[in-house]
């Protein structure tokens, strides 16, 4: 392990936190769609990568190498403590002055766990990196999901949760040296909230050329769904009519 930390601990090197998926897989089904999108973006990307990513169910600690990249399994989902152990990690890169974070809600845990992330990049810019986030979601207001949630429309945790992710895209824009968003809405709701226009920019979500596309009802005959089944699912199933 020694030796692939100072083999990576390099000034060309891009630390990256993210979901990834296992060895030698792009797409898979035991990481959320970040973990491939991370792969597409780290397979194009010139130098070394150190990607810090879940453990995916692993008891210990992994780390190999796959192409120019470092893959060091740490973080546990919804483990409070594996946010120290990543910040030890990155602390191990002295070198390695970026940091880019891709950021779904979920992906890393519950909210007790979310929560922490404003705290990692305080520490991380206390250590004189450089960080780079990238929100694959921006919501401002759950009002609108509330039968997703389960929740009634005037339930109390609406006020409560809308005035925490506020703050929480606020914090997480300030300490960040750029913050990515995948679509242009993206960036106007941020706007809303934020005075950083120069901060935030908008790079759309890459398509995978390479993936065979199935004639639409084929696919409907592959998933064993009907147009019926589809009309009772919850609005993206609707979009695909």
């Amino acid at each position: 392990m020694k030796y692939l930390i100072e083999k990576y601990n390099r000034q060309d090197s891009l630390i990256v936190v993210s979901s990834y998926p296992e060895k030698n897989t792009r797409y898979s089904q035991k990481v959320c769609a970040v973990g491939g999108f991370t792969k597409n973006i780290t397979d194009n990307l010139p130098g070394h990568k150190i990607i810090l990513t879940t453990k995916l169910g692993y008891k210990n600690d992994q780390i190999y190498e796959e192409k120019n990249s470092l893959i060091y399994r740490i973080f546990k989902r919804n483990s409070v403590f594996s946010f120290i152990k990543l910040f030890l990690a990155i602390k191990n890169f002295t070198h390695a002055k970026k940091v880019l974070i891709q950021f779904e809600f979920s992906s890393f845990g519950d909210i007790y766990t979310t929560i922490l992330f404003p705290i990692l990049l305080l520490a991380l810019r206390l250590m004189g990196k450089k960080i780079y986030f990238v929100f694959h979601q921006v919501i401002l207001d759950l009002d609108s999901l509330t039968e997703y949630l389960g929740w009634e429309k005037n339930d109390w945790r609406l006020h409560y949760f809308n005035f925490f992710l506020k703050l929480f895209y606020q914090t997480n824009v300030a300490l960040s040296e750029k913050t990515i968003v995948l679509e242009e809405e993206f960036k106007h709701r941020l706007l809303k909230i934020v005075d950083s226009s120069n901060k935030i920019f908008v790079i759309p979500h890459g398509v995978d050329a390479n993936l065979k596309i199935y004639d639409q009802k084929l696919a409907r005959n592959k998933l064993k769904v009907t147009v019926q089944d589809l009309t009772k699912r919850p609005c993206f199933f609707r979009l695909i009519l």
